[in-house]
């Protein structure tokens, strides 16, 4: 682990590691993401998301499925939930934040 992580990212990342060997083919692979909680960190509480204000776990989520050779994936998981979310959060209305977000967070709302 890089000196940009701490002990907390090193254990989201081997959570996220364990998810990508067991999850990351499946057809449904956000919405199983969501259900484990690996979408959606910087999104707040009250939205389903981890409330925490720190980038670095969607890039080490990032990272492991690069690791992994799921390239076209990790792109993916960096739209979703390393801009498309934050974007969201930032600028939505709150109406739509309630609607989106939650979905989003999920994994049950992916485009």
């Amino acid at each position: 682990m890089r000196d940009l992580f701490d002990a907390d990212h090193a254990a989201f990342a081997e959570s996220f590691r364990q998810f990508v060997e067991r999850d990351a083919g499946e057809p449904d692979v956000f919405a199983r993401a969501g259900k484990a909680g690996l979408l959606g960190m910087r999104v707040a509480e009250e939205f389903g998301g981890g409330g925490v204000d720190d980038p670095r776990f969607c890039l080490a989520g990032i990272e492991e499925l690069a690791a992994a050779g799921r390239i076209g994936l990790a792109l993916a998981y960096a739209g979703h939930a390393g801009a498309a979310l934050d974007v969201l959060a930032a600028h939505a209305s709150a109406a739509h934040q309630a609607d989106w977000l939650p979905r989003l967070v999920s994994g049950d709302l992916t485009q």
